[in-house]
């Protein structure tokens, strides 16, 4: 929130887009881009919601058969309700260990009412 208060937020998010397979140099990687819109709900916001669009990108790539790397962008200007943007940058890697365990590492840097945030998270995926 703009006073730096970070609350629980109803969210519902959905989106479409176009996405590329690119075949250089072993089918590995995809792009792709979409248009998102965003309505969140709180008492915290003005009027209580603020309902929003931007647009999103990202490229996916698996660099070896255990190791896959996501770099994604996103954009969202909220119009209606709480008058706000929202942007982030995310590169996330995921690195298969064995058939039900994996690592994730994730840095990001996020845009929120004005606030910047940088963030580093490790992730120990356990599958079943």
């Amino acid at each position: 929130m703009p006073d730096g208060r970070q609350p629980l937020v109803a969210r519902l998010n959905g989106g479409s887009g176009l996405a590329w397979e690119l075949n250089a140099p072993r089918d590995n990687s995809l792009l792709y881009v979409m248009l998102e819109g965003t309505l969140d709900v709180d008492h915290k916001f003005e009027d209580d919601y603020a309902l929003g669009a931007g647009p999103s990108f990202g490229w996916l790539v698996d660099a070896t058969p255990e190791w896959r790397i996501h770099l994604q962008a996103r954009h969202q200007r909220f119009a209606l309700g709480d008058v706000h943007s929202n942007s982030d940058m995310v590169l996330a890697q995921r690195y298969t260990l064995t058939r039900n365990n994996a690592l994730r590492f994730d840095l990001a840097r996020r845009s929120e009412f004005g606030h910047y945030t940088n963030s580093a998270l490790i992730y120990w995926m356990g599958y079943f």
